[in-house]
């Protein structure tokens, strides 16, 4: 019996020795839950943080400047003009309705043009000889009838032209500026809108 007793009490021992360490288990396993959630919830406030600074770092600006300047698309660009003539190569009527574009409402043409120059293009996707282009408004419609009346556009007629090649930064690479015919005129669209 001493060893059945002996053995009652290692048992009863062996079971309170058991409820306590599952109750200091089921403690830490708590505190270990709620600090790993802690962990998680800093981590990513950490995160979040480091991705703002980041994000100021790798874009060169601080949030002041931001604030004070507004940012350039594409650019700055900077671009090689060579002198030449575009010769207006069609002018004709276009059934397009630029009106639900927010264009004019009113007839527009389509304007093709050509270009030349004595000087020679040394960038590659310069070389535009041999090319049409359409003439467009600053605002990308087609001019209208008193537009090309107002500045003598029609085919066959040659008007100075600077081809403008990039040379830096990331915008559009040719653009061709018209020095007697103002694109940004928009007084047809101003006159037919009052």
């Amino acid at each position: 019996m001493a060893n059945r007793s002996g053995y009652r009490v290692s048992l009863k021992r062996v079971r309170q020795f058991s409820q306590q360490s599952d109750n200091s288990y089921r403690k830490q396993d708590s505190m270990c839950r709620r600090l790993n959630h802690s962990k998680v919830y800093f981590l990513l406030l950490l995160i979040v943080l480091l991705n703002q600074g980041c994000t100021d770092v790798v874009s060169g600006t601080d949030r002041g400047e931001e604030m004070r300047t507004q940012r350039v698309v594409g650019g700055p660009c900077e671009y090689k003009s060579y002198r030449g003539i575009a010769t207006i190569t069609s002018v004709r009527e276009t059934k397009e309705n630029q009106e639900s574009r927010g264009g004019l409402p009113c007839q527009s043409y389509v304007v093709r043009f050509s270009f030349s120059s004595d000087e020679k293009i040394e960038e590659s996707y310069g070389n535009v000889g041999g090319k049409k282009y359409t003439l467009k408004l600053t605002s990308s419609w087609n001019p209208g009838a008193k537009f090309l009346k107002k500045y003598g556009i029609e085919a066959g007629r040659n008007f100075e032209c600077y081809l403008k090649v990039i040379t830096r930064g990331t915008c559009t690479p040719v653009l061709f500026d018209f020095p007697t015919i103002d694109l940004g005129d928009d007084f047809e669209f101003k006159e037919i809108r009052k």
